[in-house]
């Protein structure tokens, strides 16, 4: 597998998840900046998202759907004005199991 949860920071805003963003500039601010670096295009499967307004620190999973069912969601989405207390720039997609993930393209960028 591409991606393992099992490395990923339970500091990040939305937990211990594989983040994904719809744009390449978000992306970019993890990328190593030497002389190239490389970005994945991946299809990612949300299911039933949770939208987030605050943050999720320290959770592995998505949280527990309202409906007191105990059923977790899919995934979770942050949208920019609206998560992280309304200060979310860029849309992400945290995804907590690594099968909702595929690695369709790798893209070099070349910083010359």
């Amino acid at each position: 597998h591409v991606f393992d949860v099992r490395l990923s920071n339970l500091q990040g805003l939305y937990g211990g998840g594989i983040y994904f963003a719809e744009q390449a500039c978000k992306a970019g601010q993890y990328s190593n900046h030497g002389k190239g670096s490389c970005l994945l295009y991946c299809r990612v499967l949300l299911g039933d998202p949770f939208y987030a307004s605050d943050n999720c620190i320290n959770q592995r999973r998505p949280p527990e759907k309202r409906d007191g069912s105990g059923v977790l969601y899919d995934s979770v989405v942050a949208n920019p004005h609206q998560a992280n207390r309304g200060q979310q720039v860029h849309r992400e997609l945290i995804i907590y199991d690594h099968n909702q993930a595929y690695p369709e393209y790798e893209v070099f960028l070349s910083f010359d």
